[in-house]
């Protein structure tokens, strides 16, 4: 990435999520097909046609995010819980279980943690300590994540 754009915390805020390729497992050719298989213009489209409907549903109470995400944050989270949410449940109508919808929210969290510690390591006395956590129906806020510059060094 360019210095202007690696150092720049404005343009890492708007990434959603970074997932590093040291997590991600090696590719195997056993994954791979001889044959048809979908391409990624069809799961673009596929994500686009059930556009809003599949968001709306977790503002219906069901999912609240903690105090000390920034509008940002939200929406970044947001986004990749909705991205996750219609990768597995396609159909907008198909009720997503609460252990799903947990676990696609602690994903989000996690993966936007790595956003706000890229930040924090560029510039410290700008972003400190922040607690990025969910509340599921009224449950208890539960802290996925936390970030602080101390441990970014």
């Amino acid at each position: 990435m360019p210095k202007e754009m690696r150092d720049d915390t404005a343009f890492h805020d708007r990434i959603h999520a970074y997932l590093p390729g040291w997590d991600v497992p090696k590719l195997d050719p056993s994954y791979f097909s001889d044959h048809f298989g979908f391409v990624s213009d069809f799961l673009a489209n596929a994500g686009a046609s059930s556009g809003e409907r599949r968001d709306s549903k977790l503002q219906q109470g069901r999912l609240q995010w903690g105090s000390q995400l920034s509008g940002r944050d939200r929406k970044a989270a947001n986004n990749t819980v909705n991205g996750l949410l219609k990768l597995l449940w396609p159909n907008p109508e198909m009720e997503v279980p609460d252990d799903a919808l947990s676990w696609a929210a602690e994903l989000a969290l996690e993966l936007r943690r790595r956003v706000k510690e890229q930040q924090a390591s560029i510039g410290i006395a700008e972003f400190g300590t922040v607690d990025l956590s969910y509340r599921h129906r009224g449950s208890t806020e539960r802290v996925c994540t936390a970030t602080s510059p101390s441990s970014i060094a």
